[in-house]
């Protein structure tokens, strides 16, 4: 036992910084030996290789240590690891971990090896205890700098015959719930094979979400162009709203490595910038829109002015996500923002819905049914992720039919409040054209009718 705190102690800036999350097995040694990944000639068709059991880990807390200098540190078995699942901070750590393959055969084997999803992973060899830079993957890459195009996560590697290697391999992350180290080694026909079972697994959420993000740019511009005719700031206001969920929608699509369409040439604002960003910018539009449409200042002024409120705190809170994330580059400060508005936007949401159910009308009724299923989608959405965190190969976030069933309703009542609501000022419009048209006729005749008598005379 005392061995073990010695072994603790001198892990203890490295294993353990700031605090105490890494969960160790009772008993290692401070230089464990394992044996190498023996490859195998059906490997490169047959399937993959889980090399877990024969990886070693370490965690440099700084992300300063000198890169020869990282063989020479006290690895422990990534098997006896548990990852926590809070990972905040620990984002800007880099993962280390360290692998013997052997390819024992006559035959030169063309690989796949992951460790997981991960935002950059370096792929270093170890030559005569120097580490030189083999190859690399990073998420920020364009599509066309890809070493393997299909996914990000995987990286190449030819294995020589009758030939030993050495990997480290460092790893680095962005926060979120999954972080996990999985070292494999696949075969492309094994790769292949689970992106097709995925696609028959997963296509309804390629369709689904592929309509929704279609309908809500087409709505969108559809509303913009009726704001540009009329010049109603409601148009304005609801055709952001609409553009703000199709790129929060757009933003999870295309985190799947097989989706190249805006935000994946855009690298700072898909992984920089997270959801938070475009869920501020939604709420605070819908409620501008809500605002304006329904008249709420000069109808209820007391509801107008929480509304006032609520979007003027939503606008300081998304200034300071942008700072936080683009300035400070604090990705775990913005989670902890997600984490927190995400209790608080079902309940703030609750509330605002009570408020526009006490407005009256056939307009207001729209608007409230359309809120009505918008809220219970994203609830539904919430919980769906909450509880369910079903893996998935082609959509990484995971997506809820739920969620986009809500917003479409949600989009077919407020375009039908909006169409009642452009119909009933266009009859106005029309009443009183009708009315000015009238009186000029009318004006128009007693103007004539002493001129004829007198002729007439």
């Amino acid at each position: 036992m005392c061995k073990r705190e010695n072994i603790l102690n001198e892990h203890k800036h490295l294993l353990f910084p700031k605090r105490l999350f890494w969960i160790l097995a009772m008993f290692f040694t401070s230089n464990p030996t394992f044996s190498q990944v023996q490859l195998y000639s059906k490997l490169e068709k047959t399937g993959f290789l889980d090399c877990t059991n024969q990886t070693t880990f370490w965690v440099d807390s700084t992300a300063k240590m000198p890169l020869q200098a990282v063989p020479k540190q006290k690895f422990v078995a990534l098997k006896n690891v548990v990852i926590p699942k809070n990972f905040l901070g620990e984002y800007r750590y880099d993962y280390w971990i360290k692998l013997s393959v052997e390819n024992p055969t006559n035959d030169t084997l063309d690989l796949l090896f992951t460790t997981g999803v991960h935002q950059s992973v370096f792929l270093f060899q170890n030559i005569s205890n120097q580490l030189v830079k083999f190859t690399k993957t990073q998420e920020k890459l364009l599509p066309s700098q890809r070493l393997f195009r299909a996914d990000e996560q995987y990286l190449p590697v030819r294995f020589l015959p009758k030939t030993s290697y050495q990997f480290l391999i460092k790893i680095n992350d962005y926060p979120k719930e999954k972080f996990i180290i999985k070292p494999l080694l696949v075969s492309l026909f094994w790769q292949n094979h689970s992106q097709l079972s995925a696609f028959y697994d997963e296509y309804i959420y390629l369709l689904c979400y592929g309509l929704l993000i279609s309908v809500l740019f087409f709505v969108a511009l559809f509303v913009l162009m009726f704001y540009v005719l009329d010049h109603q700031k409601y148009y304005l206001f609801y055709g952001f709203y609409t553009i703000s969920i199709a790129l929060f929608n757009l933003w999870e699509y295309e985190h799947s490595p097989y989706f190249h369409l805006f935000f994946s040439y855009l690298p700072s604002l898909k992984f920089t910038g997270n959801s938070n960003i475009y869920v501020f910018l939604t709420h605070i539009f819908y409620f501008l829109f809500i605002f304006d449409f329904l008249g709420l200042n000069q109808t209820f002024p007391l509801i107008a002015k929480i509304f006032r409120l609520v979007i003027g705190f939503l606008g300081l809170i998304l200034l300071a996500d942008i700072t936080i994330l683009f300035i400070f580059k604090r990705l775990d400060w913005s989670m902890w923002l997600y984490q927190l508005f995400q209790n608080i936007f079902p309940i703030l949401n609750i509330f605002l819905l009570v408020m526009i159910f006490r407005i009256k009308g056939r307009i207001a009724r729209n608007v409230q049914i359309g809120s009505s299923f918008l809220m219970i989608g994203s609830l539904a959405g919430f919980l769906t992720h909450w509880f369910d965190n079903m893996p998935f190969v082609l959509l990484r976030i995971d997506p809820s039919i739920l969620f986009v069933i809500g917003t479409l309703l949600e989009v077919f009542f407020f375009s039908i409040a909006i169409g009642i609501r452009s119909y009933n000022v266009q009859r106005e419009q029309n009443s009183l054209f009708k009315t000015v048209k009238e009186s000029e006729l009318r004006t128009l005749r007693s103007q004539i009718n002493p001129h004829f008598v007198f002729n007439s005379l």
